[in-house]
């Protein structure tokens, strides 16, 4: 059943007054308002109603659903305006004529014959005389329309100074291909990119957009009016925007050159007939530049799908311009984004206030929305007045976040949006990176959060109070490949290590502004899926870590039981003191441990063999049908065979999930040879963690043996399937770990946990 667009009978009321509108266009009825939008909305038999409009522009959003039971629904998104005491007495000024006095006036409502809410506004002059007009009766300014692209010029011919045939026909489908082309310059060479119009562009209508790799060289815009060919006939300049961040004199702020910011050339300030041509030539600096994503725009046309991202440091990495097109790309096929990327090194509020200024200088007229995050985690670095116990210093982080968010909206139009994220996780020197308390989460929930609200509340979340796109869990959850508490591989401006961080942006702040609707489900609530998934120890321990840095909450509470009922039925974290013999442990569980063969020790709550090793666990499941899996710590990357054994009746008699030094790849293998191996080496990070799981057929999704491989980053990877069912030992014995030959305490593999679950 095809869902239509739902409307009101009206969008215009008073501020703090009760609101009613008849909701057009339903098609089953059965509709409710999303708690994505401004708050205090219900509808009542084909009603919207709101006892008081809270803002003077109220967003509300109302989700259809289709008949049935898991079926689909469409989601409409309306703005409400309400008439402040202001805007009301204004409208009662204009009504009175020239050299009268307004003495008094008022505001009435009636219920309309649809069942909608009406306000006039009386007034009165100095004679008596009393007129009235609708509340909202001026003109209001028409807005683009969210969600959609900037729309591409068109082209007929494109002409490049190499004669490349196939950059050539790139320029020419600027508007038919949307094409993204690029390009490697050599290093002081020169070339040049022209497009010749196929539509005429009105004055002041043309923005030409790039990105450069590297500051430095040259960049030389132009248009012709007479050219022939892209190459020969007079050509104008025009002014070619090369600016970047500055760093303030150093203040605070580090400049981070070759990272892909977008750059824009403004069309001239005469109309360009169809048939005229527009040139780029770029000059390389020493090493060479790569051109991405060259194209022309009509500027009149520019609509939602334009950021621009402000912040600091993890703004400048992951978020630049090429990578997060790239990625938007990815995930929103045939979408056309546009990212503008200021984002600074380094950077306090006041600095990132300064700087912005030549960013909206360049891009502030265009953009439908601007990504703001990572702002103040430098400012909250140089004073923490938390542990300085300094309101007054607290109260001064919150003025520089206001007045920075204040610039920001100055700089751009009225109708654009603002997105707030909450920041992304900061250690201290001194701070166990696992204290949350000792990092940016006390400023997140004192400072910003609330400051964010009060702007905007529909970018907080109500079920978990937080912000809807929320990059602190998530930074937590990869806090493992951050090598000082706060960066990730910051020479590495690429890498999977970021992937998530554009990926959690794309799937919240983009989607939002792309169809109006923030994601069903918060990171923390992912987390909880995939600990329900894996009933891994680390997963779950991740999981509830996340939720206990989230405000209360009935969906935390909800949350936290769900966390509770995945952990799995045996776990053993190793908490004995260091010098134990495993075999005089317990574990978490309360199960025992026995030596098969030589001696494990344990140190820093981690699992070493001092020689060639295999313990069992004095544990006897239900029955054979159980899933395990075990995580090791690679101190060094030394070839010995390792890992954890199932269905453990004794050496000749259990299966062997692990390390096979002999292949250097993971292996399934059970008594009386069979071996299955993974297709790939298994390459082992010093420092860094390798997660095994073991799935039996009964409990595993495809019906055959499964092994993934994990990693402390959150990330599973299934490595061997038996889908020949060459395994078949099955016992219903215990689980246990082996290794090949001695480890210590800083050196090989040590095991950090081990787990099992007995099919439900």
């Amino acid at each position: 059943m095809a869902l239509g667009e739902l409307t009101l009978s009206t969008t215009q009321g008073v501020q703090g007054s009760p609101f009613q509108a008849t909701i057009n266009g339903l098609t089953t009825g059965n509709v409710e308002v999303l708690a994505d939008g401004s708050p205090g909305f219900s509808t009542v038999n084909g009603k919207l109603r709101s006892e008081g409009l809270p803002y003077p522009v109220s967003t509300v959003v109302l989700r259809e659903y289709e008949p049935g039971v898991g079926v689909g629904y469409r989601d409409s998104r309306i703005d409400i305006l309400a008439a402040t005491t202001a805007s009301r007495l204004a409208l009662a000024q204009s009504m009175i004529a020239d050299g009268r006095t307004l003495v008094r006036w008022s505001t009435a409502g009636a219920v309309q014959a649809d069942g909608s809410y009406e306000y006039r506004v009386y007034a009165e002059d100095d004679l008596g005389a009393t007129t009235s007009a609708l509340v909202g009766s001026a003109t209001p300014t028409p807005t683009p329309t969210p969600g959609t692209d900037a729309v591409r010029v068109a082209v007929s011919t494109g002409y490049h100074s190499g004669s490349d045939s196939g950059i050539q026909a790139a320029l020419a489908g600027n508007k038919t291909l949307k094409s993204r082309l690029t390009r490697s310059i050599a290093s002081g060479a020169t070339e040049t990119f022209a497009w010749r119009l196929a539509e005429a562009v009105p004055a002041n209508g043309l923005d030409i957009l790039y990105m450069v790799s590297a500051t430095g060289g040259a960049v030389a815009a132009a248009y012709s009016l007479d050219s022939t060919n892209g190459s020969n006939g007079t050509w104008t300049a025009l002014t070619a925007a090369m600016a970047w961040p500055t760093n303030n004199g150093g203040a605070g702020g580090t400049a981070l050159g070759a990272h892909y910011r977008r750059q824009r050339v403004k069309g001239p300030g005469t109309e360009l007939p169809s048939g005229a041509w527009v040139r780029l030539a770029i000059t390389a600096p020493t090493g060479g530049a790569s051109l991405w994503y060259p194209a022309l725009y009509l500027r009149p046309d520019f609509r939602a799908n334009i950021f621009a991202s402000i912040g600091a440091s993890l703004e400048a990495y992951p978020v630049n311009s090429k990578e997060m097109e790239d990625a938007i790309v990815a995930a929103d096929p045939g979408a056309d984004p546009i990212w503008f990327n200021w984002a600074l090194g380094g950077a306090t509020l006041a600095h990132q206030a300064s700087d912005a200024a030549a960013g909206l200088a360049l891009w502030g007229d265009i953009v439908g929305a601007v990504y703001e995050g990572n702002s103040g985690g430098n400012d909250v670095t140089a004073a923490r007045p938390i542990d300085d116990d300094s309101p007054s210093a607290l109260t001064a982080l919150g003025d520089a976040y206001d007045a920075y968010v204040a610039t920001i909206a100055g700089g751009i139009p009225a109708w654009a949006k603002i997105y707030s994220i909450r920041r992304t996780f900061r250690a201290y020197s001194g701070v166990t990176p696992t204290a949350q308390a000792g990092g940016m989460l006390p400023y997140e929930q004192q400072v910003f959060g609330p400051r964010i609200a009060a702007r905007d509340a529909s970018l907080i979340s109500a079920a978990t109070g937080v912000q809807h796109c929320d990059l602190y869990i998530p930074a937590m959850r990869r806090r493992a490949a951050a090598s000082d508490g706060t960066h990730w591989s910051l020479s590495l401006p690429t890498g999977s290590v970021y992937d998530w961080m554009r990926a959690e942006i794309i799937r919240t702040v983009y989607a939002h502004f792309r169809t109006g609707s923030w994601p069903t489900k918060s990171y923390a609530e992912m987390l909880v899926e995939a600990a329900e998934w894996s009933r891994d120890v680390d997963d779950c321990d991740e999981a509830q870590w996340a939720l206990d840095s989230l405000p209360s909450s009935t969906l935390k509470t909800s949350l936290s039981a769900r966390v509770t009922a995945a952990y799995p039925a045996v776990i053993d974290r190793f908490g004995s003191a260091d010098g134990t013999n495993l075999s005089a442990h317990t574990a978490d569980s309360g199960q025992a441990w026995a030596a098969q063969s030589g001696a494990m020790l344990i140190n820093a709550g981690r699992v070493y063999p001092s020689n060639a090793s295999a313990y069992k666990m004095t544990w006897t499941p239900p029955s054979a049908v159980y899933k395990a899996g075990a995580t090791f710590y690679c101190a060094s990357d030394t070839a010995v065979g390792y890992g954890m054994l199932l269905r453990y009746t004794d050496g000749s008699n259990r299966l062997r999930v692990g390390y096979d030094s002999a292949n250097d790849k993971i292996e399934l293998a059970q008594t009386g040879g069979t071996q299955l191996l993974a297709a790939s080496v298994l390459t082992p990070i010093v420092g860094r963690k390798i997660k095994l799981m073991a799935v039996p057929p009964e409990m595993a999704d495809s019906d055959h043996w499964e092994v993934w491989q994990g990693n402390d980053l959150g990330d599973w990877t299934k490595v061997i399937e038996d889908s020949a069912d060459a395994i078949t030992y099955s016992a219903a014995s215990s689980i246990g770990l082996r290794w090949a030959n001695s480890q210590t305490t800083t050196t090989g593999n040590q095991c950090d946990a081990v787990w099992a679950q007995p099919a439900s």
